[in-house]
């Protein structure tokens, strides 16, 4: 039976079998399984075809996770050789030192550390202990630093007639 194919829109030749069976099915007539999968493949863009994958993968790793997880155990135990690892984490240091010199891994890190110790010192409460730490940090300490004699003269003559200035505004009349 003569078709045209519904992707490369060229004359073919099909057993008349195979293409009433597509029809009774609702697929569309190709020329060829190259074809057929062609058309499968081209109405996706990529980032669909990306979750696709992503999906199938999530599904086979929650039905045959333990297997995998034994499988890729006994491919290390076979393949690993420590003289090759050591050369190739010596061949990788200087990009990692490298790395771990960027402000924004400095950034990261410093509050992984900072909730990391948190939970280990704090435990349940870690939340509670970075917010205190950080108002703590925020908090005027001009207080305790006069008290301890930690301000020089002239900062505490240049406060003090602010706070003249400041309490005479305040008591004057306002109209």
């Amino acid at each position: 039976m003569k078709i045209i194919c519904a992707h490369c829109n060229k004359e073919a030749d099909l057993p008349t079998g195979k293409v009433n069976y597509s029809v009774k099915k609702g697929w569309k007539v190709f020329c060829s399984r190259s074809c057929s999968s062609a058309a499968r493949r081209a109405n996706r863009t990529p980032e669909e075809w990306k979750q696709i994958k992503a999906d199938y993968d999530k599904k086979r790793r929650a039905d045959l996770g333990d297997v995998l997880k034994m499988q890729k155990a006994e491919y290390f135990k076979r393949t690993y050789d420590p003289v090759k690892a050591a050369i190739q984490r010596k061949k990788r240091m200087p990009s990692h030192v490298e790395y771990c010199r960027r402000p924004e891994y400095r950034q990261k890190k410093k509050a992984y550390d900072e909730v990391y110790q948190a939970k280990r010192l704090y435990g349940e409460h870690w939340e509670s202990a970075i917010i205190l730490k950080n108002l703590e940090c925020h908090i005027d300490n001009r207080e305790v630093k006069q008290s301890n004699n930690l301000i020089n003269k002239s900062q505490k003559r240049k406060r003090l007639w602010t706070k003249i200035l400041n309490q005479k505004l305040n008591s004057l009349p306002t109209t």
